[in-house]
């Protein structure tokens, strides 16, 4: 009987351990259609590193609306959604918490500062959002067993040659190291 007791014991408690956190509203405009605006719910969330010695260091963070693994890249069928945010560290700064703005695509190449670059892809399409917001980092712990917390907050409110755009809500993510990529 204790050994049953034992048993039934763990694996409530394994149960009540493993249950994937509730995923949280991601909302997304892309332009005044349809199409172009919805709101999804991440089923895989993680965060890669990369140095690149003597240029920069990257926090690729990937949200996705379909089942998808850290280092394997799986692109999005129509009816899904991949959110990417760079974040981009010159040389010699730190990546922690803070909040990295997203000045626009002619910043890439001339920034000295920190920023995030988000893009959008659904189908077989694709999208980098005009400038206009920041993701703010508010848990970073870069391990391999690490995680990053945040909020995306990118809008732009458009002219008369451009929509309105939008990429709002909070994430969590999991650092994607060498022992959990797919082989």
């Amino acid at each position: 009987m204790r050994p049953r007791l034992i048993l039934v014991g763990s694996l409530l408690l394994l149960a009540t351990t493993c249950r994937a956190e509730r995923a949280t509203d991601i909302h997304v405009s892309l332009a005044p259609g349809e199409r172009d605006t919805f709101v999804f719910q991440p089923v895989a969330a993680w965060a890669e590193l990369v140095d690149i010695p003597g240029l920069r260091r990257e926090l690729r963070v990937s949200l996705s609306s379909y089942p998808a693994d850290c280092g394997a890249l799986s692109l999005p069928t129509d009816d899904h959604v991949l959110v990417t945010v760079t974040v981009i560290v010159p040389n010699g700064r730190s990546l922690g918490r803070a909040s990295y703005p997203w000045p626009g695509e002619g910043s890439l190449e001339r920034s000295t500062s920190a920023l995030a670059l988000p893009t959008v892809r659904r189908g077989s399409g694709s999208a980098v959002l005009p400038a206009g917001g920041e993701l703010l980092l508010r848990r970073v712990e870069l391990g391999p067993r690490g995680g990053i917390e945040g909020l995306l907050a990118f809008e732009s409110s458009g002219d008369g040659d451009h929509p309105a755009t939008h990429l709002r809500g909070p994430f969590s993510a999991r650092i994607c190291s060498p022992d959990r990529r797919s082989r």
